[in-house]
This record gives structure tokens, C-alpha cells and sequence, in this order.
């Protein structure tokens, strides 16, 4: 095939050497598996191959990296030579330029259709061609062009155009990447919304992109073992580009939301220019990825002579790519405090959405399971609070800040004459907290809650220590919201997560109001594996039977850990255990809200992982007055506020390196025994 022109000495080079390094690869896969051969090549089993293949970075972790780098740059070759050359064959028997149809193929010819020659290019059935092999070496600047008219006339483009890029990479210099010329053109092809992500797809394909963006061309095949992202690097920034591209043509309800403020925005450039450069930082192995790629991104921004409004966004959007995400997965969305926070930050409402859509497509371009419907009402929330707090400050502060006795009357209205004392106990006892937020209905909800336990305590003292559990799925939002009202019992949250996690549920977040009678109301968001609302009556009565059992009178207590075991027990049909490490971090903080101390977790998320830290934190006498439950892709990120359960204030720091310690031991030591039991 070289012979004959269908391949370049440097492909067959490159086909040669992956063909060797996959056999390698399936060779060491059947020696790491002892006894079960395979030819899968798992992400448990990276890093053992990698060490088998003396990769020599000092962690296991870095080894893999290299490994799949290599792996990734192989494949990928393999990949399109074979391709290139199959679309070769389909052109000789099709009667493509510059290829004689096979004798074997005649009948298969088709009949010849016009070529259209163009600016050194020739269009032909969908394919441009170059016009001679020279047309790069006669003006180079046709290297930037073909993009555009491959964009505006809707080429692809050919085997012959991808091998005279190859040809010609050395002109991709400096010089090449100043020019004027080059730069408008670039520009041009970043302002056709919804066509971006192909070009700039095939760009990458040929070489090219990294080349005039070296910024980028580190990305390239760049493996990140962290829980979030499932491609490379450079793979993760096209999709979210393409991500954006289909938003233009989409017609469902939250794309058509989204597709407006794409469509309503004066400077498609921005967006495309900040997607694209969002996780170069990322090949700088620092701690915080984002603060590197805006130091990138300002030198881009230099040299395409960005400026004013279009500069200001695009530095903007790198440098807070990931401050919606975690403001709405980790803080409370509804503390009037967070809002007024993150409206300082995003400044005003056109950067507020212009975040907002960036937040939405880096998500999706993440991994298929980054946005679900929970995840998704968090950010609307947040949205819609920070624009009401830009639409209107002081609407915003009186609806947050509504007086009490303004709400009190709200819920009078709501409730029965027969009600009144319990409303007046209900409003003297709740902390100040609790009325920031709920509406006068949620509140006259909760008095009910607490009327029909104390009616319970009065009738039936066996079932006066049993809470009582309210449901309500919300489908739209992807989670079931349980309200329980009860006696403030040691442990009780930990025995709610316990109960919950014995059935397989997920906690999406917590909040705890402790009235001054002793008496304690907890909500919970709660969802099953999938992120949907839990609908099965027959499964919620089974999570109020373990709870009667663990609180009636006489009845013996529930062995959760037994119970969330079998949970979390092995199946031999389960796909191989994650094998790479997730940074295990415990952190607390007085310092981060003015009521509360902040504990940060993060972990591999596990069943049972809330009922065992919520049971370090009750040992502890540590209360949890909110919490924000983010999982993704094995890793759990939770975020608490907590105060002493006596004091009513602060944790004191002097107890913060014991907690800690316990945290750190309870965590590591579930790890290692849920390895233990796969392992066995």
C-alpha cells in the first residue's frame, strides 16, 4: 500500500508501532488477570498494566496517566489511518479525485458528478481536494481557509487533504499564528452557531488545531483519573463544544431554555473561545486546573487581539467555569447569604446566564450522568434567585428576609381555628433560621407533621418514640422530599440514613431544626440509584417499619451495619471495582459562615457513607443543621454545617483535630473493608 500511494511511509510507521504496542497491551492483560485471561482493558487493570509496562512515575496513579496517554495516541492513529484508507477504497471504486477506479470495481462506478474548483480547493461529492500538492507551499494561509469553506459549503474532508497536512505541519509556526489574516478567518468560523464543534473536531484530526492553538495541543490524549470527567482531556472539550452546537436545533423544554440564551447572546465568540481553552490547565498538574487555563487563556486572548466586552467574558467564564457547580452542589442555595455571594461574583444577569449556559454544556460534555433532574433544579434554583436578586434587591431581601409575624398570619389563614396554640408554640420554639425560607405552606405542612405525633403521644405511648415520616415525590426535580417530625433523639439522624441506605437510597441533602421543646423536624431529598423519586408505597413502608422497630417502645434495636452490608455486598456479575484512589479529604472551618462550622468531605461514596459519618458526628455531640450531598462518578463531596448539640454555637476548634480524626479513621477504615469483601 505504500508502494502504490495508499499510505505514507510515516503512517505505515505509525500502524506498525500501535499494532505492536496492542498486542502488548492484550499480552500483559492476560498475564495480570491470573487464570482469567481477558481483552478488556478495565480501569481497574490500567495501572497494574502500566506497571507491568515500567512506566516511571513515582504514584500509580501518574504511571496510568502515561499509559493511556500512549494507549489514547495509538489507537487513535490506528483509527484514522484505517479510516483514511477505507474511505480511499470507497473513492477509487466511487471515482473520487486523483483515483483511478480498480478494474475488479468497474461495475460499481458511479456516474461522475461536477467538480467546483475554489481558492486552490476542488469540491466534489461532499469532499474537498486539493487542486495540486503545492497549494499549501503557494500560500499557507489556505491551511486556515479550507476550514471555513469546509464549514460554509458543508465539506468534508479528504484522504489527500489530511495527508498534505501531514506534509505541512511545519508551517503552522509563529508566524503563521500572528497573522492577521489567519486570525479573522479563525474568528469568522467561531461566530457560525452550531457549526463550531465539527470543524474545530476535523482541525484536531489533521493536527492542525494544536498547532495554531499550542495552548491546547498538551490536552491532547491527556487522561485525568479524577471521579468527574470519562474522556481525555481534548476529547471532554470537544463535545462540550458540540454540546453547544446542538443546542442550536434542539427542541426540548430546558434546551429550548438554554438555546435562547445562546441565541440571545451578542458574542457567540466568547462562549466558543472560553469552552475551548476552560481545562487547557489542566496539563499543568497544578491543584486548582481553572486558575492555570485563565493564564492560558489571557495569552490566546493577546494574540487574537480580544478585547473590551468579548475579552472581559471569555476571562470571566474560565476563571469561574466550575463556580456554579459548586455553589449550588455544596452551599445552601437557600441562604439569602449564598445568593448575595454569588450575585457579587457573576457581577450581573448577562454573565449570570453566559455562566449559567457554560456550567450546563461542561456538564454534559463531562459524562452522561453530571446533570440529572436533582442536579438540574439545583442550578434553576440558583439561577433564579441570583436574577431576582439582580432583577429587584429589595423584592429579593423582603421576600427573604419577610418578617415573622408577616408570615405567622400567612399561616393561620392556612390551618383551622383548633391549630392556633400549636401555631403560636410552633413560632416561639423553631430557631430564627428555619423561617428564612420555607413558604407559609411548607411551614403550616410542618405543624401538622408535629400535631399528629403529639396526638400520637397522647393515645399510644408504644408509638410515642416512633417519628412521624411524611413523603412527597417530586418527579420534575428528580427526588422525594421526607419531612420527619419527631423527639430529638441521640443518633436520630444517623438512624434515618441508616434505614434509608438499608433500602439503597441516596440523600441528596439534610437540614435539622431543633425546636426548643425538644421536639426536632428533618428534611430530607432522597432518591433511588437512578435519581428518581421513590413512588413504591410497599418500599416506604418498609423504611417505616425499620424506623418503628429501631424506636418503639420494647421493640430491640436495628442493626443497620448488618443491613446496609447486604446492601453493599458484591454481586459476581458486578462490574470490576474502581482500583484508582479518590483523594480522601476531611477539612472544618469556622470560618466559612458566621453561624456555623463547615465540615468538607470528600470520599469514595459507598452505602452507608451517611449513616456512619452521621454517627462520628452524633459520638461527637455535633449537629448537622444542613448538609449538600454531591455524588459523582465514585467520589462523594458533602459539605455540612454543624453546631455543638448542647451549645447551640460553633464547634470549638480545640475539638476539630479529634473529629477529624475519627472522620478520617471512619472513612478509611469502611474503604478498606469494602475492598476486603470484593476482594474475598
Amino acid at each position: 500500500m505504500v508502494k502504490e500511494g495508499h499510505l505514507s511511509k510515516l503512517a505505515f510507521k505509525e500502524i506498525e508501532k500501535a499494532y505492536e504496542f496492542l498486542m502488548r497491551v492484550r499480552n500483559e492483560l492476560h498475564y495480570c488477570q491470573k487464570g482469567n485471561p481477558g481483552d478488556i482493558l478495565t480501569l481497574r487493570l490500567q495501572g497494574v498494566v502500566a506497571t507491568g509496562f515500567q512506566y516511571p512515575e513515582k504514584t500509580i496513579l501518574r504511571r496510568s496517566e502515561s499509559f493511556m496517554r500512549d494507549y489514547y495516541r495509538h489507537s487513535r492513529n490506528l483509527f484514522q489511518h484505517s479510516t483514511s484508507l477505507m474511505q480511499g477504497f470507497e473513492l477509487a471504486v466511487g471515482g473520487g479525485i486523483d483515483s483511478e477506479p480498480s478494474p475488479i470495481f468497474n461495475f460499481l462506478a458511479r456516474a461522475k458528478s461536477k467538480k467546483k474548483k475554489f481558492d486552490g480547493f476542488i469540491e466534489k461529492d461532499g469532499l474537498i481536494y486539493p487542486e495540486n500538492k503545492q497549494i499549501f507551499a503557494e500560500d499557507p494561509k489556505r491551511m486556515m481557509r479550507i476550514f471555513l469553506h469546509s464549514q460554509t459549503r458543508h465539506l468534508r474532508t479528504s484522504p489527500q487533504i489530511r495527508r498534505l497536512f501531514k506534509q505541512h505541519w511545519n508551517q503552522i509556526d509563529g508566524n503563521f499564528r500572528k497573522s492577521k489574516s489567519n486570525r479573522e478567518t479563525f474568528k469568522t468560523i467561531l461566530r457560525n452557531r452550531g457549526q463550531v464543534g465539527g470543524i474545530l473536531r476535523r482541525m484536531h484530526r489533521v493536527g492542525f488545531l494544536g498547532r495554531y492553538i499550542p495552548e491546547f495541543e498538551p490536552l491532547t490524549d491527556l487522561v485525568q483519573h479524577e471521579f468527574f470527567h470519562r474522556y481525555t482531556a481534548d476529547e471532554h472539550t470537544l463535545r462540550c463544544i458540540e454540546v453547544l452546537d446542538e443546542l442550536v436545533h434542539s427542541e426540548g423544554r430546558e434546551q429550548s431554555f438554554f438555546r435562547k440564551i445562546f441565541q440571545d447572546m451578542e458574542d457567540p465568540v466568547a462562549m466558543y473561545s472560553a469552552l475551548l481553552m476552560h481545562d487547557t490547565g489542566r496539563a499543568e498538574n497544578v491543584r486548582h486546573h481553572e486558575d492555570a487555563s485563565a493564564i492560558l487563556a489571557s495569552s490566546l486572548c493577546r494574540r487574537m487581539k480580544f478585547r473590551g466586552d468579548r475579552l472581559r467574558l471569555i476571562m470571566f467564564l474560565v476563571d469561574h467555569h466550575l463556580t456554579f457547580w459548586k455553589t449550588a452542589t455544596t452551599k445552601n442555595i437557600s441562604d439569602p447569604e449564598t445568593i448575595a455571594d454569588f450575585a457579587a461574583t457573576v457581577r450581573n444577569r448577562t454573565w449570570l446566564e453566559a455562566l449559567y449556559l457554560f456550567t450546563y454544556v461542561d456538564s454534559n460534555g463531562t459524562n452522561e450522568d453530571a446533570w440529572n433532574d436533582w442536579k438540574s433544579s439545583l442550578m434553576r434554583q440558583l439561577y433564579e434567585s441570583t436574577k431576582a436578586f439582580f432583577d429587584d434587591r429589595v423584592g429579593f431581601n423582603k421576600k427573604f428576609r419577610r418578617p415573622v409575624a408577616e408570615t405567622k398570619a400567612s399561616v393561620i389563614k392556612k390551618l383551622p381555628e383548633s391549630y392556633l396554640e400549636e401555631i403560636d408554640v410552633h413560632f416561639q420554639m423553631m430557631p430564627e433560621r428555619y423561617f428564612s425560607n420555607p413558604s407559609s405552606k411548607s411551614i403550616a405542612r410542618h405543624i401538622k407533621h408535629f400535631h399528629k405525633f403529639l396526638k400520637l403521644v397522647k393515645r399510644d405511648s408504644l408509638e410515642s418514640l416512633t417519628p412521624v415520616m411524611h413523603w412527597e415525590a417530586r418527579p420534575d426535580e428528580g427526588y422525594s422530599l421526607i419531612e420527619v417530625a419527631g423527639w430529638n433523639r441521640h443518633h436520630l439522624l444517623a438512624k434515618i440514613a441508616g434505614a434509608l441506605a438499608a433500602r439503597n437510597l441516596n440523600i441528596l441533602s439534610a437540614d435539622l431544626f431543633a425546636r426548643k421543646d425538644d421536639l426536632v423536624l428533618d428534611v430530607f431529598r432522597v432518591c433511588t440509584p437512578r435519581f428518581t423519586p421513590v413512588t413504591s408505597e410497599r418500599e416506604i413502608q418498609r423504611i417505616q417499619t425499620l424506623m418503628e422497630k429501631e424506636f418503639g417502645v420494647g421493640e430491640s434495636e436495628v442493626d443497620f451495619q448488618s443491613l446496609i452490608a447486604k446492601q453493599a455486598a458484591p454481586s459476581i456479575l458486578a462490574a470490576a471495582p474502581l482500583e484508582v484512589e479518590i483523594p480522601q479529604r476531611v477539612y472544618l472551618s469556622n470560618d466559612l459562615t458566621p453561624d456555623a462550622t463547615v465540615l468538607e468531605i470528600q470520599a469514595e461514596d459507598r452505602i452507608g457513607l451517611l449513616y456512619d459519618i452521621f454517627t462520628t458526628l452524633g459520638n461527637h455531640e455535633a449537629e448537622v443543621l444542613h448538609s449538600r450531598i454531591s455524588t459523582q462518578a465514585g467520589a462523594a463531596i458533602d459539605r455540612f454545617h454543624l453546631i455543638g448539640t448542647h451549645s447551640g454555637k460553633k464547634i470549638d476548634p480545640q475539638e476539630f483535630p479529634k473529629l477529624e480524626k475519627e472522620l478520617t479513621h471512619c472513612l478509611s477504615d469502611k474503604k478498606t473493608e469494602k475492598r476486603e469483601a470484593v476482594t474475598a
